[in-house]
């Protein structure tokens, strides 16, 4: 496999075509090893090398010293002993059974009182991005040239990783779990009222869902590979517009959406009918069945 340059716009074509049918949420390494045939561990450094130094991982953590200092804050009540001091309305009740258990001691009181609390969907979404730049980073070998360039290089990726991790423990969020952002709580920091501070970190989320990028693959992928991946962009981009849109997940090593199949061995197949060709491939779509338009 070469390393990434400066691909021609012909070679990164075919790949922008089969990121663009690529079913989201997809697993990025298990995408390279289909599409380019390279073992797991190749596959997750290219992966990981294209999420940690991409543009949104920049962007979000050249943007975390400013949202330290804006976090969403929630407020929560807690019952809380005081002795000889009222720190907050008096739960009368609490207070009762809490003397009785301690012989009466009329300097006892058990208040409401409110506290801080940044464990929001906001800081949840925040906490997830910053996680999945450290676990991206965390992949990628440091030695290996594979998939680097100017902007994206090992170095770069484990600085980030670094960062981000570093950030993950500050005293702020070390209290917010990371969990797998729900939809929901997605949504909510993308409309609530503090959107402007966490676009950073939910354009982050959104880009670890699909981290790979056209020029990349085409820049790691050898010329054999590309004149493969050219075929299966052709019979995606012959497939009729009156059928569903191919949508191409992983199983079993290969790329497959219905009848249309990729392993990096043995090229493309439609309904279990090889394309030996890009120029073919309309003729091949016809004859399966789905007629172009």
């Amino acid at each position: 496999m070469a390393t990434a340059g400066d691909p021609a716009p012909a070679a990164v074509a075919p790949y922008a075509t089969v990121l663009a049918h690529l079913a989201r949420p997809s697993d990025a390494a298990r995408v390279v090893g289909a599409l380019l045939g390279l073992p797991r561990r190749m596959a997750r450094h290219v992966a990981g090398l294209a999420l940690a130094t991409s543009p949104d991982a920049e962007r979000l953590l050249a943007a975390m010293p400013q949202m330290i200092r804006s976090l969403a804050i929630a407020t929560t009540d807690r019952a809380e002993r005081c002795y000889g001091e009222l720190r907050g309305p008096v739960l009368w009740s609490e207070t009762v059974s809490a003397r009785t258990a301690s012989a009466g001691d009329p300097g006892l009181y058990v208040c409401a009182t409110t506290a801080k609390a940044y464990d929001t969907d906001e800081n949840r979404v925040l906490k997830a991005a910053l996680a999945a730049v450290a676990r991206a980073a965390g992949d990628v070998d440091p030695a290996s040239p594979l998939g680097a360039g100017a902007h994206r290089s090992p170095r770069r990726a484990r600085a980030n990783g670094q960062a981000a991790a570093h950030l993950l423990e500050h005293r702020t969020l070390a209290d917010v779990p990371v969990t797998r952002v729900r939809p929901r709580a997605l949504q909510r920091t993308r409309a609530g009222n503090r959107r402007a501070t966490y676009e950073p970190a939910v354009a982050l989320v959104r880009r670890a869902a699909q981290p790979l990028t056209a020029d990349l693959l085409a820049g790691v992928a050898d010329a054999p590979t590309t004149t493969q991946v050219a075929v299966l962009a052709a019979v995606l981009d012959a497939w009729p517009t009156t059928a569903p849109r191919p949508e191409l997940r992983t199983s079993h090593g290969a790329l497959v959406a219905g009848p249309i199949r990729y392993e990096h061995l043995t090229g493309t197949t439609v309904d279990g009918r090889p394309v030996p060709s890009a120029a073919v491939a309309p003729a091949i779509v016809a004859g399966a069945g789905y007629a172009t338009t």
